[in-house]
């Protein structure tokens, strides 16, 4: 049998011609930082080491994966986890750092911003560390931020756009409880001046890979020209998440549980199976009552909804609008390719960031 027709990988994902799946591995739920925004710190000290072994984690990648696949660690913080060998070493030392092809690392914009949400003197460590690791590293280093409602999103990406380790610039919205008083308006303004900020980048011949406006011109060139802008084999299907939470995107919980989605760990309608007796079902879109609307959006085929779990009206006019600047601003983009002053291969998913916010 080919490991392309592993029979296993079927239970994972229904897209037949899906060529890789995207393991996450919690190294640990434990983490040496407070983030006022983070949405696992109940869940610190609590299973925060594996509890099954290096053995039986590699026996379930063999069954369900095949080469090609993306593994990495998360948690909490991964690497206070030094006593998982080679696996998960708790230093980066050259010979390691040649092994890998991606680093994410979470910052939130200048010192003054980062500082604020993550503790004072991260941002200095962050940096002191991105100093050491860049001479060494050959992929592509990702700076993860989370978009809180009072932070200036605009001034934080272009600080970490101004900084020369980042090769792509990616944010999450702040998944919250209550969003009664969410700041849309001033979160849009923000958005505003960074697409204008990354649209005038673009005529002078210099791509920024800001990934949430990398995603969403994508999609629109596929939609608009029925033709692949990208180097990821699969359309999605209807019930399928846009970041693939469920389908191609898998947590392996420190339990040894198989979840959809990191944010939801722990509850049932979020569980896929567990590594020591298989994975028994995949999970879409249609699993969450929360999702409904966005079948009927007009905008689904860009978006395929933000989250399974938290998809607010704020969010969706964020989504929207930010759409039709892009949809407008698609002739420049193509005429910008066309001229050669940009490579159609800038706008290839090439870090597998998929979600659009």
């Amino acid at each position: 049998m080919k490991d392309a027709d592993n029979p296993n990988r079927d239970r994972v994902h229904g897209i037949g011609e899906l060529e890789v799946v995207f393991w996450e591995i919690y190294a640990t739920t434990a983490c040496n930082l407070q983030c006022t925004y983070c949405y696992n710190e109940d869940l610190q000290h609590k299973n925060s080491e594996p509890q099954y072994t290096v053995d039986e984690l590699v026996s379930f990648l063999k069954k369900y994966g095949k080469k090609g696949d993306h593994v990495s660690f998360i948690g909490g913080e991964p690497l206070i986890r030094t006593n998982l060998g080679k696996l998960l070493p708790g230093k980066f030392s050259p010979d390691i750092l040649s092994k890998l092809k991606h680093i994410l690392i979470s910052i939130d914009g200048d010192e003054e911003q980062n500082d604020r949400f993550r503790g004072r003197g991260t941002f200095s460590k962050i940096i002191k560390q991105l100093e050491a690791i860049k001479p060494h590293f050959h992929g592509k280093i990702i700076a993860r931020m989370t978009a809180a409602p009072d932070n200036d999103l605009e001034k934080s990406v272009k600080a970490l756009a101004a900084l020369p380790y980042f090769d792509t610039i990616y944010w999450q919205y702040q998944n919250m409880k209550n969003f009664d008083n969410y700041p849309a308006e001033r979160k849009w303004k923000e958005l505003q001046g960074l697409l204008a900020f990354w649209l005038e980048n673009l005529k002078q011949g210099k791509f920024l890979h800001i990934q949430t406006f990398v995603s969403m011109v994508i999609r629109l060139l596929d939609q608009e020209n029925n033709q692949k802008y990208h180097n990821v084999n699969y359309t999605l299907p209807e019930n399928t998440l846009g970041c693939g939470a469920g389908d191609h995107y898998v947590q392996i919980f420190t339990t040894g549980d198989i979840y959809a989605c990191p944010e939801i760990v722990e509850q049932k309608n979020n569980l896929m199976g567990d590594i020591r007796k298989g994975i028994y079902r995949s999970i879409g879109l249609k699993d969450f009552s929360n999702t409904e609307k966005c079948f009927r959006c007009e905008e689904f085929r860009i978006c395929h909804c933000r989250c399974l779990h938290c998809t607010p009206e704020a969010y969706c006019t964020l989504i929207k609008r930010t759409i039709a600047v892009l949809r407008d601003a698609l002739p420049l983009i193509k005429s910008l390719i066309d001229s050669g002053k940009l490579k159609r291969e800038d706008f290839y998913i090439s870090d597998q960031l998929e979600e659009i916010f």
